[in-house]
């Protein structure tokens, strides 16, 4: 009598909520597999999409909640409690702390020890935690106020990029609380941020919402148009340019000594428009303060072509991004999947070789 073996398990199909359940590599090599058409990759996507925003809808109450009380709060006890929250994700989720500390060790693992970078993975999430509970209160304040807790260091690098007429473009990352910079630049420069489309909910929602009633406009990614027309009233744009996003076109720079797909916008469009770069980040200074801190401003080398300059001048801002870590590297968002976009996923983009 022969043994059967049971029968596969078929795959769970894109845009299903087991597809969703899987990790990104394995989402990946599974689409590689089923080898989908054009028009199954297009209904799988509005299928995840669906499946997002109805995730979204289930949380938004519970989200608007937690703001409201935030917003009341008094500015320092939110920063306590948002650190408390930072630590509860610590400890209680295992999957967020081991992305965290696997990023840490591929950074870092070379010059700390495990013992340094779990200690550095708690400040972290303290930190985020302490941002994400302050800003409700901090939209609350309204941006005079805001603008009255900011010590500002290099605003001689912005106001000498706008001095060519051609505006300027802010690079900055997710290090501290990016977003009460938007409060400062906009009041002294003008300009807007650019941001993913919020959609009818969720965080990005509210956050687009916070940052407008920081002072601050957003514009929405994939809007060039709009982007050119603040450049051509000698305003600067502002792009968080430190995430893998893979849907938006980058190249691979190295981070930490790792090839990172990095988005190459900021430097395509400086090289277009002849707009310097200055990059910008945000530093805590004490619990509830922050120092808005500058650096450049830098352009496109002109003795290179297009592809080569911009793969140059993103290379050099997030040199600068990367010093900045360095010094301290608790305040960036290391639960980020900084490092998931590798070379061989997408030969077609330009890959900084040293040369």
């Amino acid at each position: 009598m022969t043994e059967t073996s049971p029968s596969p398990q078929p795959s769970p199909k894109p845009g299903t909520p087991e597809f969703q359940a899987l990790s990104r590599d394995e989402r990946r090599v599974l689409r590689r597999q089923l080898h989908l058409s054009a028009e199954e990759l297009i209904a799988h996507k509005q299928a995840a999409h669906d499946l997002r925003h109805a995730r979204h809808a289930r949380r938004d109450p519970w989200l608007r909640l937690g703001l409201l009380v935030c917003s009341w709060l008094p500015l320092w006890l939110a920063a306590l409690l948002g650190e408390l929250v930072g630590l509860v994700g610590y400890f209680g989720y295992r999957r967020m702390r081991e992305r965290g500390l696997a990023n840490l060790e591929l950074a870092l693992g070379d010059e700390l020890d495990e013992s340094a970078r779990k200690a550095i993975l708690r400040r972290c999430l303290r930190l985020s935690g302490r941002g994400a509970c302050q800003l409700p209160k901090l939209a609350r304040l309204g941006p005079e106020r805001v603008r009255a807790r900011q010590e500002i260091e290099g605003a001689e690098c912005l106001a000498k990029a706008l001095e060519g007429g051609k505006g300027a473009i802010i690079v900055s990352m997710h290090y501290s609380l990016y977003e009460v910079s938007g409060s400062w630049f906009t009041h002294a420069f003008g300009g807007a941020s650019v941001g993913r489309d919020a959609g009818g909910s969720g965080p990005t929602k509210w956050l687009i919402g916070a940052r407008a009633a920081l002072g601050n406009r957003t514009i929405e990614r994939g809007n060039p148009r709009e982007i050119l027309r603040y450049l051509k009233r000698n305003e600067p744009v502002a792009f968080v340019a430190d995430a893998d996003v893979r849907r938006v076109k980058g190249v691979f720079v190295p981070f930490f000594g790792t090839l990172a797909h990095t988005p190459a916008g900021p430097a395509a469009l400086s090289f277009r428009t002849g707009a310097p770069i200055v990059i910008l980040w945000v530093e805590w200074n004490g619990l509830t303060r922050h120092r808005v801190k500058l650096s450049g401003p830098m352009t496109a080398r002109s003795d290179l072509p297009r592809d080569k300059a911009v793969l140059d001048l993103t290379r050099r801002y997030t040199s600068v991004f990367e010093e900045v870590i360095r010094a301290d590297p608790a305040p960036w968002l290391w639960l980020h999947k900084r490092w998931m976009t590798r070379p061989e996923d997408r030969p077609d983009l330009p890959v900084w070789t040293g040369e």
